[in-house]
């Protein structure tokens, strides 16, 4: 493999690895926010963010405070968080 190649894919594990920990920051478990899901806005409840940062690109689990229902999110699409 090449020498520079190695080096940006390590640079990218490095930056997923930071990414996963900063989401976990910012919605911790239990924390309830605002999500836009398909033009919707949701209240979900944060279950869980998977530490598969390789595969999994910071996608926050929650459930719909409402309805009961487990949704996958990304941060992009929370608007608000209710209850940190």
């Amino acid at each position: 493999m090449n020498i520079e190649v190695e080096k940006a894919t390590e640079a990218v594990k490095e930056a997923q690895k930071d990414l996963c920990k900063k989401v976990c920051q910012a919605y911790p478990l239990g924390a309830e926010v605002l999500v836009e899901l398909g033009g919707n806005l949701v209240r979900l409840r944060v279950t869980g963010i998977p530490n598969l940062f390789w595969s999994t690109d910071g996608k926050i689990r929650g459930v719909n405070v409402k309805t009961g229902k487990t949704r996958a999110f990304y941060d992009r699409e929370v608007v608000e968080v209710i209850k940190p």
